[in-house]
């Protein structure tokens, strides 16, 4: 963890101490709270920089779902990223080179696998601490589930 995203923390334990009472809040509370009482200072051109990694969001988001049929009439991604030298590069399914989808893809995997091994730690926690006699059970073995998946899409072309 960076340690700007520690001091971020810590302004928040700070705020919740002067604060002083159990009710929820809103990151915006936190936010407008650590700006008034200078915890963060922003520097000149904060602003076009925040417009311009919120461009940058939505671009991705769109690349990210733009979908496509290919020649078989699946729907698939058009657009594919891959974090390449620090830098996330992105570029169509048609022009990517083979190193580049390659690499896509093994990221991705790499982030459900992240995925999968975040939640089967919460669930252990959980199953241990909270539910001990009553666990609740986790498969993560997905190859029935994308079998079913493909067999109803399957039987939806067929009908």
């Amino acid at each position: 963890m960076s340690k700007y995203l520690r001091d971020l923390q810590g302004i928040v334990r700070e705020f919740m101490s002067e604060k002083g009472d159990d009710k929820s809040f809103e990151t915006v509370d936190v936010a407008r709270w650590a700006l008034e009482t200078r915890k963060v200072k922003r520097p000149a051109g904060y602003a076009e920089h925040l417009v311009e990694k919120q461009l940058m969001c939505e671009f991705a988001d769109a690349m990210r779902e733009e979908l496509v049929r290919d020649p078989q009439g699946r729907v698939v991604r058009q657009m594919h990223a891959a974090r390449i030298g620090g830098r996330t590069r992105w570029n169509t399914r048609l022009n990517g080179s083979r190193g580049f989808i390659e690499t896509s893809v093994k990221q991705r995997r790499d982030q459900i696998v992240g995925d999968c091994r975040h939640l089967k730690t919460d669930v252990d926690s959980l199953n241990d601490n909270r539910w001990p006699d009553k666990r609740i059970q986790l498969v993560l073995n997905f190859t029935d589930d994308v079998a079913e998946y493909e067999a109803g899409e399957a039987q939806g072309k067929a009908g």
